[in-house]
């Protein structure tokens, strides 16, 4: 670990797109490199704070049951921070509202980190083999569409946020040149903070 603070950033992007395997090229990249990486995923951290095996239905209960789970999660990056020099978020908690309320949720935050946005059209995403139509927002052609379109809006809302955004085009694709981008651009960050 280096004596600076540590750099966030999210990969964001619906599901399907990459996120996953991008944060994870990103991390073994980085770390090969000499720098210690953390991954967060808002929805499997809320999961290790919920018991039930769902945790969509959980969602639908409200903010007092999301703010619980923000609250949790905080205290889990707050250590993940204290301990890294990169952490990476495998979703922007901004977008995550998506899934949740279906709107744009975003006056819940006053500070946000940058982020990597994926895209990948509905078609190419069904492609995926963790895709499936159990989601309630992805259960027919038509919800994947509204869901797509919805991502879209919220990640277009907030461009000063957005240091990259690439597509998944076809499926399998070379994540190899994106990962490399955000490490490039990971990299000349904490160059920066170094000499500020």
């Amino acid at each position: 670990m280096t004596n600076q603070p540590p750099f966030v950033i999210a990969i964001d992007g619906h599901d399907g797109a990459a996120k996953t395997p991008i944060c994870e090229s990103v991390k073994q990249e980085l770390t090969r490199r000499g720098l210690s990486v953390e991954i967060v995923a808002p929805f499997q951290l809320a999961k290790s704070f919920i018991p039930e095996a769902d945790i969509y239905p959980y969602w639908s209960d409200g903010r007092a049951h999301i703010a619980a789970i923000i609250l949790n999660g905080i205290t889990v990056v707050h250590r993940l921070l204290a301990q890294s020099d990169v952490v990476i978020f495998d979703r922007h908690w901004l977008t995550v509202m998506v899934e949740i309320y279906g709107r744009d949720e975003s006056s819940l935050w006053t500070e946000f980190v940058p982020m990597v946005f994926m895209k990948c059209r509905p078609e190419v995403a069904r492609l995926h083999r963790k895709f499936s139509y159990d989601a309630p927002f992805t259960g027919s052609d038509e919800k994947m569409q509204q869901y797509y379109e919805r991502y879209l809006a919220v990640a277009s809302a907030f461009p000063e946020l957005i240091v990259l955004e690439a597509e998944i085009t076809h499926k399998p694709q070379d994540l190899g040149p994106i990962a490399l981008a955000i490490v490039s651009i990971i990299e000349k960050n904490l160059r920066v903070k170094k000499t500020v």
